[in-house]
């Protein structure tokens, strides 16, 4: 197979974000009057927020609308971000990216972050430049594992999801892209918990061996 774009989650793939998700996500919930555990917490990384605390009403029926979430969320992790502790790039990501862009492949960002997030990270650290394609699920009806996002990114790339390799951290995520046809690579961050990554193709512990580089070059056409 000849694979001949990259599309990039972002949460625990460009940035090491999860612990700040993590903590607003408890916050959160102890104001709506009830406690989450790391394990819990793992078991929904990949969702957006408005999904996240659909599946929590339904477990501990707060009484707060669930609608109402996500711009607080929003609120607070703007806030994190603009005050720089949303959290570090992935060590080896950027020469990744940089290197990819080099040889002319093709790049996107399909993240379950509102897009105001996504663009904050992104210009923040510089890269956005580099991206052909940006994709919120905010603004998909299906957000993650369902593949719109997949199939979105692809679209705007112009290559069929099938020549596109995706690099995703999360169960939920995984099984987006392979729904979309893409070929997948995991990556293992300790800071997204214990994620079954058994539906991607390969996983990998890091960035900074080249692997992941080496797989595109010898894989696609450029």
């Amino acid at each position: 197979m000849v694979y001949r774009a990259a599309v990039f989650d972002m949460d625990g793939v460009i940035v090491d974000s999860e612990p700040a998700h993590r903590e607003i996500t408890f916050r959160l919930a102890e104001r709506l009057g009830f406690t989450m555990n790391v394990e819990e917490y793992d078991g929904l990384a990949g969702r957006n927020t408005l999904e996240t605390f659909a599946v929590l009403k339904e477990r501990y029926g707060f009484k707060a609308p669930v609608s109402d979430i996500p711009a607080e969320y929003e609120r607070m992790y703007l806030e994190r971000l603009r005050a720089g502790s949303g959290g570090d790039l992935i060590p080896g990501v950027r020469p990744l990216i940089e290197s990819l862009s080099l040889i002319g492949i093709p790049l996107a960002v399909a993240s379950s972050a509102p897009m105001k997030c996504i663009m904050l990270i992104l210009d923040g650290f510089g890269l956005t430049p580099y991206f052909n394609a940006v994709v919120s699920g905010d603004k998909l009806a299906r957000p993650k594992p369902a593949p719109d996002i997949y199939l979105e990114a692809a679209d705007r790339l112009g290559v069929l999801p099938e020549y596109c390799a995706a690099v995703e951290d999360s169960e939920i995520g995984v099984a987006s892209a392979k729904g979309a046809g893409m070929y997948c690579v995991g990556f293992r961050n300790p800071s997204s918990g214990r994620q079954d990554l058994s539906r991607a193709d390969c996983v990998l512990d890091s960035f900074t061996g080249g692997e992941l580089l080496q797989l595109f070059k010898s894989e696609v056409a450029y």
